[in-house]
């Protein structure tokens, strides 16, 4: 006979969405706007052993929604929130308060986000190797100094379109960030020549940076950039996914 005990179902679109108990991945990212923090609820209370949460563009789940799973999922290792736009500083304190294990970070496009947020990552999320913090336009220098001094596992940083960020928070980054393999830089208008010197000049193991619509970086400055990795396999990459 089919085993429905290790099934429980949500509610979305007025379709019941099929879940197993015993779920370890779980990706809600294709019902976005639909999946709301009562179905978070639902998940959280049949769901135990998740350690990977996808509900990238769910942007009905606020801070309510995040610090249930938070509460629940303390060895959580991969989390996407791209796009969920109603998560604030609160939420993201919450994750981090709680899950300290996690190793992929996505809360590009959370607009609402501080620096605030970030700092917490940087305290309580040390084992990070994958952060993306795109167009997190209200991070500045402050945040990302945090960041690269407290997470040393980093190997993958987004940074793109965070229009604040200058030259100083790329230099921090250049000085702590030693793993880093992958920078996206995209759209990030006060950096300059001088702070892709200072990643040509520090990195050994960056293998991928997009630092496209970039206005101030010049093509000295990306000459400087090739001239260091001839004899390697990094580059400038046209579509790096962080």
């Amino acid at each position: 006979m089919y085993d429905t005990t290790n099934e429980f179902f949500i509610s979305v679109e007025g379709k019941s969405i099929c879940i197993k108990k015993s779920e370890t991945k779980l990706d809600l990212s294709r019902y976005n706007m639909n999946i709301m923090d009562a179905n978070i609820q639902i998940i959280t209370k049949n769901c135990s052993n998740l350690q990977t949460l996808n509900i990238r563009t769910c942007y009905r789940i606020t801070d309510a929604g995040i610090k249930t799973i938070a509460d629940k999922y303390l060895n959580l290792q991969t989390l996407d929130v791209k796009g969920c736009s109603n998560i604030t500083d609160a939420g993201i304190k919450a994750i981090s308060n709680k899950c300290s294990s996690l190793r992929t970070l996505n809360i590009g496009y959370c607009y609402k986000i501080t620096n605030k947020g970030i700092k917490t990552i940087a305290y309580k999320c040390r084992n990070l190797q994958t952060l993306n913090i795109k167009l997190c336009a209200k991070i500045t220098d402050g945040g990302i100094k945090q960041i690269a001094k407290k997470c040393f596992n980093l190997r993958k940083l987004k940074v793109g379109c965070c229009v604040k960020i200058t030259d100083a928070g790329i230099n921090v980054i250049a000085n702590k960030c030693s793993n880093l393999q992958t920078l996206n830089i995209k759209g990030c208008p006060k950096i300059t020549d001088v702070g892709i010197n200072m990643i040509a000049y520090k990195y050994s193991n960056l293998q991928i940076i997009d630092s496209r619509h970039c206005d101030k970086i010049t093509d000295p400055g990306i000459k400087t950039f090739a001239q260091r990795y001839t004899d390697s396999e990094s580059g400038f990459e046209d579509n790096p996914e962080v």
